[in-house]
């Protein structure tokens, strides 16, 4: 069988994947949403950690692009969202 590495952006990917998923059930079931900017901001550092592997991955700018484009936007919009607030 082939030796498994596990890289350290797929454990970090995981962390911040499990965290939003712990954040979102944890809204759902309770009905408060005070905690949603820190699942975007997860949410947000999951894809920029995607867009980074997909970039070394395969070496093509417009995938890793997007995904740091699309971690971007999320993150600011949390960013505007909790000083608006």
């Amino acid at each position: 069988m082939k030796d498994m590495k596990v890289d350290i952006l797929v454990a970090f990917q995981l962390t911040f994947a499990f965290m939003a998923t712990l954040i979102c059930i944890y809204s759902l079931v309770t009905d408060r949403f005070h905690l949603q900017p820190l699942m975007f901001i997860f949410m947000s550092a999951m894809f920029g950690i995607i867009g980074f592997r997909e970039y070394r991955r395969t070496q093509n700018k417009q995938s890793g692009i997007l995904f740091w484009v699309v971690s971007v936007i999320i993150f600011g919009v949390t960013f505007v969202s909790l000083f608006v607030n």
